[in-house]
């Protein structure tokens, strides 16, 4: 009785075998982000075969998937703490790879700033300045005066300096203001003449 021969691997029959695409690393940049920022991909794939592979992006706030398909996410009505994730799939044009997910990116608190400049005169024989702060967060604002001549204070909540009886003299002013996780600061000197 004859033996039977066994089929020929797939390869031998003119059949060429696809091997689907890998991501390699999938990193989200900058790594330090504020909401507002845009947010961009980087990937490294791999294809065996040599194919083009296309990308296949889903983006993530906090779990929820947003629509945004492309290698870039606008973080715009994004809040502190919001952390985004991404996962890659590759397509060679035959077949889909598997998914691979980023690292989650967490949106960090921005510092207050400190917009107001100080005045440089007395008004009604009295020192006063009411700091202006831009804090794109909306946090609570804290106001400290770290060095400043005797006399003067600062409302802590409302960021006002007041120095009731000035004396003649330079003096080295610094305030601080904090919204809880960063600290903006402002120096300067204060000339009294008169």
């Amino acid at each position: 009785m004859a033996q039977e021969e066994a089929p020929a691997p797939e390869e031998d029959n003119g059949v060429e075998r696809n091997h689907p695409p890998e991501v390699l690393s999938v990193k989200l940049h900058p790594r330090l982000a504020y909401p507002g920022v845009k947010v961009r991909a980087e990937v490294e794939v791999r294809d065996e075969d040599g194919d083009p592979v296309l990308l296949e992006y889903r983006w993530m706030r906090n779990r929820e998937v947003l629509p945004e398909v492309t290698g870039e996410l606008d973080t715009r009505g994004f809040k502190k703490g919001d952390f985004i994730t991404l996962v890659v799939v590759p397509f060679d044009g035959r077949e889909r790879g598997k998914a691979r997910k980023s690292l989650p990116l967490v949106l960090a608190n921005r510092p207050p700033r400190i917009v107001s400049t100080p005045p440089a005169a007395l008004i009604d024989g009295k020192y006063v300045y009411r700091l202006k702060v831009v804090d794109e967060d909306g946090d609570d604002l804290t106001f400290t005066l770290d060095e400043g001549p005797e006399g003067m204070t600062l409302d802590p909540e409302r960021g006002m300096i007041l120095w009731n009886r000035p004396r003649k003299g330079e003096f080295l002013v610094r305030v601080k203001v904090s919204d809880g996780d960063a600290i903006a600061f402002q120096e300067f000197t204060l000339s009294i003449t008169k």
